[in-house]
């Protein structure tokens, strides 16, 4: 049997040649294919980059109309990392504005989100995980300086712990630190759901001890989250009587952010926390929180459910551009910067792949929040100078 060889009409050194003299040419035209100005849809003229507004850098609202018998009620969300407190902060909320995933400290500083029901204004503070004393100096003291902060600033503190996850000393050690040793009094809420009418039942012989030293401290809701995870509720029963030999709570209130269970009992409970006052926000605002901000926040949720290890937290941002391209379309560039040329590889993935997809959902959900046609282009680039502290 005779194989026929089809004949090679060109050598190995002419394409080299030919590629040369493509990289020549666009080397010295001084753009890339990468680099190509963007152009509006009717591809006539290209746009010029805009400076970022001072819209967007802050939030700026007037003084808020607030209806007779106002209500507010500042409320803290601590925890140790991973226990869920972006997650519940989502889900109260019902909408995604927190950064999210399984990674330790993906919030990174205080969130700050408000939500207004009826005559009542709760505002939120989502804070970094409290840091065990062993990663202090690894992941750096601000983040616990942050989380203390935010708990020492509010009316009441939403302690949330992971419900399937075995207690640890850095959790019973936080308990010990934050629960008011006080009698509970008539004035507080009552319960009207019977699971934790039951488990507040078991602890009440806990809620007397230590009373005039921590008189004035500020009260604890024990939220245990993912409670959806359990096969039964005696492992629940169990965990709370394991959590209340360390300190006493004002409510015991089971949740799972990923199903929405719990929420709204939740929320009612911090109502009649509130106490009668003005409201600090606009009825209609959902957070102080800058757009810069929010898109930061919104890119980091992917950048740390995406890739491992330490390389999330190696990563700067800094928005460059926001572009507006006519009334209801704006384009915002954005940069991320990393430490080496092979983080910054695998940030872009095989052909950008993976940048495109961030840039894709990030634009997606602006614009679903914004209510406006978002375009977003990520840039990334090697800058030690530029790296979070």
């Amino acid at each position: 049997m005779s194989v026929r060889l089809s004949n090679r009409h060109f050598s190995i050194m002419s394409r080299l040649q030919r590629l040369q003299i493509w990289n020549r040419d666009t080397h010295n035209s001084g753009q890339s294919l990468d680099t190509e100005p963007f152009r509006n849809p009717d591809n006539k003229r290209s746009i010029t980059r805009g400076v970022v507004p001072i819209h967007a850098e802050s939030t700026l609202w007037s003084v808020p109309e607030s209806p007779q018998n106002a209500r507010t009620l500042r409320a803290s969300i601590i925890g140790l990392p991973n226990a869920g407190k972006s997650s519940l902060l989502n889900s109260l909320l019902s909408t995604s504005l927190a950064a999210v995933s399984p990674k330790v400290n993906t919030t990174r500083e205080n969130i700050t989100a408000v939500l207004t029901r009826d005559n009542c204004q709760i505002v939120f503070v989502d804070n970094p995980g409290i840091i065990p004393f062993q990663y202090k100096r690894s992941f750096g003291k601000e983040l616990l300086r942050a989380a203390w902060r935010g708990y020492h600033e509010c009316d009441v503190c939403i302690l949330v712990v992971d419900v399937v996850k075995r207690p640890c000393s850095q959790l019973f050690q936080l308990i010990r630190s934050i629960t008011p040793k006080t009698i509970k009094s008539s004035s507080q809420p009552t319960d009207s759901d019977p699971l934790t009418e039951s488990l507040i039942e078991e602890s009440d012989e806990l809620l007397e001890a230590g009373m005039d030293e921590c008189y004035n401290r500020i009260p604890v809701i024990l939220v245990l989250n993912k409670s959806d995870l359990l096969d039964s509720i005696k492992w629940a029963k169990s965990r709370f009587k394991e959590l209340k030999v360390y300190g006493s709570f004002s409510q015991v209130i089971y949740t799972s952010a990923k199903k929405n269970l719990g929420i709204e009992y939740l929320l009612d409970v911090l109502e009649r926390y509130s106490k009668q006052s003005p409201w600090i926000y606009p009825h209609d605002l959902l957070t102080p929180m800058s757009k810069i901000q929010i898109l930061e926040q919104s890119i980091r949720t992917y950048i740390f459910c995406w890739f491992n290890k330490d390389l999330p937290y190696k990563i700067g941002h800094k928005t460059v551009g926001w572009t507006k391209i006519d009334d209801t379309t704006t384009l915002i560039e954005h940069e991320l910067y990393t430490k080496t040329d092979l983080a910054a590889k695998i940030i872009c993935g095989t052909g950008g792949k993976i940048i495109a997809r961030i840039q894709d959902k990030v634009a997606k959900k602006l614009s679903h929040l914004w209510k406006m046609n978002i375009r977003l282009n990520i840039h990334v680039k090697t800058d030690r100078n530029k790296l979070p502290l």
